[in-house]
This record gives structure tokens, C-alpha cells and sequence, in this order.
């Protein structure tokens, strides 16, 4: 009788230490690593450019499980926020590396010596100027671009060239190098002749149209800014006759103009690929590795007969990204 009263008593001892040997907490011997932070600082938060790079950037920090947020600046509320105020911000927050679009005109010079100081690598994105404070500038080839631009026009007139050249201000360096690079295909052109060349200071339809009927027989234009672009597609939508236009990607309305024929076809870049090589290269820097101080991503020509291919897709519609 004692051994079955003994033998029920540790029954009872071992039930009780399995029990709490299957519920105590287990303390793990590794630390918590919290993810390093990028940032992205975008010069506008509306639009298609701004949504590509946003998605590309966010596919790259999930592969590097780096932690990304994204910032823009307002202009038009009660307080403006500049984007030098907004990159100061950032690296209050302890951000390790920040990617940036820059606002065209703002000066961002003590702010990027700001993070210099800090040793945060800033990557800018869509632009390739040589830029002091700027370890590594991703965007298009703009003077290779302004080349594809210029035989797509060519390839798409019908007889000798008689066309009007629409230029950037004297202030955009993206445009001064697509114009370098246009002129140098067109020029070498036998067969045609640059009737006008101008950068439409109005910034109107009703602008382009009048300037239009000053020159007889134009039968192309070639469009160097993206906002020229969409002025020149919503000039054709109101006349009539075969002028081919040929431009840059004007956003969310490229497909739309395309389809109705108010643009022949637009070089688009690719913002997506800026994104995501952004924190492919700031993921780099950050482990120690070298990246490019500047590094050229690819533009196609776009028109309606491609546009719907499946390596193009992307491209003219970013909501499938």
C-alpha cells in the first residue's frame, strides 16, 4: 500500500514539474536587432514618377529588411514645409541613409553638409548632375534620351522634316542635355529643317497653336520637357491635319493621348528602377561596400504599338507595378 501511495505522489511530482516546464517563458539568448532606417525624400508626392519609385523603393527594403519611410514636401498648405527643412528632420530621426528627388531651385547645400557630417549617404534620384554632398546620383541618360526622341520623330514623318523644337528653360539642366543630344541627330539630317525653336514661355495650347499658324508646312514637334509634352498633346487634340508629336512622359495621362493619337510616342524612363536601386545602393554603403557615384537607368520609346506589350506594361500603366 505505501509503495502505491508513493509511487502516486511522484506521478503528481513529475505531472507537475512537465506542466511547468511546457509553460515557463523562454528567454532568448539573441538580442532584438532593430532594422536601419531609410528614407525617401521625394520632391512631390503626386503623380506616376513619384508612385514608381515609391514601389520600387519598397520591394528593395523589404528584400534587405531595411525599414523605409517616405517624406515630400508642402508648398501650398498654411505652413510650408521646404524640402531642406524636411531633410534636417530626417536626420533628427537617426535615418542611415537618405534617397532624394531634389526640389528644382531649392538650395540644399547645408542640409546635405548636415548629413555629411553625420555620415549619412544621401543617393539622389532622376537626377545626374554632379552635386557636392551626393554619393551616388540614379536617373536617365538625358542626352541619350534626347537622341532616342529625335530619331523616334524622324522614323515617324512622312517626307522631308519641317518641325518645331520645344526646349526647357535655361535653369533645367535635365533639358540643356536632352537638347544637346537632340540636335546632334537632328542636325545631322540632311532633309530637314528646324523651323522654330522655342520654350513656349506662355505655357499654353492656345500659345502653341498660334505659334503654330505663323509657320506654314510643320508637319512634326519634338518636345523636350515633360509639361511641354502635355501642352503640345492638348494643342492636337483641337486641330486638325498630320503633325507628328513626339515627346517626353507627361504622367498619368500618357496612355490617354496616346490611344487618342495626340501624341505619337513619348520616351519614358524608368522611376521604378530609381527606386529600387536607391536602396539596393544605400543597403551597399551602409555595409561597407562601394557603389557608383553615378549610374544611368534605361528609357524606351512608347507609342501605341508597344505600349501594350508585356515588357512595357509596366511602364505606361505604374498601378500594375
Amino acid at each position: 500500500m505505501k509503495k502505491q501511495v508513493w509511487f502516486s505522489i511522484l506521478c503528481v511530482l513529475l505531472a507537475v514539474f512537465f506542466l511547468w516546464w511546457g509553460i515557463r517563458p523562454i528567454v532568448s539568448t539573441t538580442a532584438d536587432v532593430q532594422a536601419d532606417t531609410v528614407a525617401l525624400l521625394l520632391d512631390t508626392d503626386i503623380g506616376t514618377t513619384a508612385l514608381q519609385m515609391k514601389q520600387g523603393a519598397k520591394l528593395a527594403a523589404k528584400e534587405q529588411k531595411l525599414e523605409l519611410i517616405t517624406a515630400a514636401p508642402d508648398y501650398a498648405g498654411s505652413t510650408v514645409i521646404r524640402q531642406a527643412e524636411l531633410l534636417e528632420e530626417l536626420l533628427a530621426k537617426n535615418v542611415k541613409a537618405i534617397l532624394l528627388v531634389p526640389v528644382k531651385g531649392e538650395d540644399l547645400s547645408s542640409a546635405l553638409a548636415a548629413a555629411a557630417q553625420q555620415k549619412v549617404p544621401v543617393l539622389m534620384l532622376g537626377e545626374t548632375l554632379d552635386t557636392e554632398g551626393i554619393a551616388c546620383a540614379i536617373g536617365d541618360d538625358d542626352e541619350a534620351v534626347g537622341a532616342l526622341a529625335a530619331q523616334a520623330l524622324l522614323k515617324r514623318l512622312s517626307g522631308p522634316g519641317r518641325i518645331m523644337l520645344i526646349t526647357g528653360e535655361a535653369d533645367d539642366n535635365a533639358a540643356t542635355r536632352r537638347l544637346l543630344g537632340a540636335t546632334g541627330v537632328l542636325e545631322a539630317q540632311e532633309d530637314l529643317t528646324i523651323l522654330c525653336r522655342t520654350t513656349l514661355p506662355g505655357q499654353t495650347p492656345e500659345e502653341l497653336i498660334a505659334l503654330l499658324s505663323t509657320f506654314s508646312g510643320v508637319n512634326g514637334i519634338l518636345c523636350l520637357t515633360n509639361g511641354s509634352t502635355e501642352i503640345a498633346a492638348k494643342a492636337m487634340g483641337r486641330l486638325q491635319g498630320n503633325i507628328c508629336l513626339v515627346g517626353m512622359d507627361c504622367g498619368q495621362n500618357r496612355t490617354t493621348y496616346m490611344e487618342n493619337r495626340q501624341v505619337d510616342a513619348m520616351v519614358l524612363g524608368m522611376p521604378y528602377a530609381m527606386g529600387y536601386l536607391g536602396v539596393q545602393f544605400a543597403a551597399t554603403a551602409l555595409a561597407g561596400g562601394k557603389i557608383p557615384t553615378l549610374y544611368y537607368t534605361e528609357s524606351r520609346v512608347i507609342d501605341l504599338s508597344n505600349m501594350y506589350l508585356p515588357e512595357n506594361q509596366k511602364l505606361a500603366f505604374p498601378i500594375l507595378q
